[in-house]
């Protein structure tokens, strides 16, 4: 663990309340738009291709406050490098998970949303395969843009994280509706879209991935 990056997250000028909101409004407003365009007319590779395109906004807006991680495998990935103090992740995940829940009940009480949406059927073995795969890839490539000292102080690391998250909904979305995070995964649950079963499936596959992705970057390092 490399402590001068936790040195570096801890001299933040912005208080752990600034941090939490930007972890929870960030989290509510990427699992809001998933569900809105899941329920409507957006599905499909244009709706891909508008959730991307917020997360990298969300990126780009909210990193200077929080880091911008939005998704617990993010958090507990950064704390393995060193780039978010122990005592500060338990918080972090608690205010994705409140932020993600948010969004579902907010959708609930919109009649469009609520009465659109409907349950996902899933292959379990295939929708752990490809929630592993691209939850690696995620994973792997946010330590790579925004841990890496190599690449300390990029512009691009939005784009990549969001081209990551559009592949991986655009070519395994029909498998495992493509989460790649236990936030979102836990939207869809309290949502309805996907059952108890899909969801644990979403979590073991996304934290197993998470952990293999950091050990990944490791040896590659």
């Amino acid at each position: 663990m490399e402590n001068g990056a936790d040195v570096k997250h801890k001299s933040s000028p912005y208080s752990l309340g600034v941090r939490l909101f930007s972890e929870f409004s960030g989290t509510f407003i990427l699992c809001l738009t998933i569900l809105v365009v899941s329920s409507g007319d957006l599905a499909g590779d244009f709706g891909s291709l508008v959730v991307s395109m917020v997360l990298m906004l969300l990126i780009y807006s909210l990193a200077k406050f929080s880091q911008a991680h939005f998704n617990p495998v993010v958090t507990i990935a950064f704390w393995m490098r060193g780039y978010c103090e122990p005592s500060v992740v338990p918080k972090y995940i608690l205010s994705q998970i409140i932020g993600a829940i948010m969004a579902s009940v907010v959708s609930s009480q919109i009649p469009s949303i609520n009465q659109s949406k409907s349950y996902f059927s899933m292959d379990l073995p295939t929708a752990l395969l490809a929630e592993i795969a691209f939850t690696f890839a995620l994973v792997l490539t946010i330590i790579f843009v925004a841990t890496n000292p190599k690449t300390e102080g990029n512009s691009y690391y939005g784009f990549a994280i969001a081209l990551v998250v559009f592949l991986g909904a655009t070519l395994v979305g029909q498998y495992s509706y493509a989460s790649f995070n236990p936030a979102v995964s836990s939207s869809l649950f309290t949502f309805g879209i996907i059952h108890l079963n899909g969801l644990m499936i979403h979590f073991l596959a996304q934290f197993t991935a998470g952990i293999l992705a950091v050990q990944a970057f490791k040896a590659i390092q």
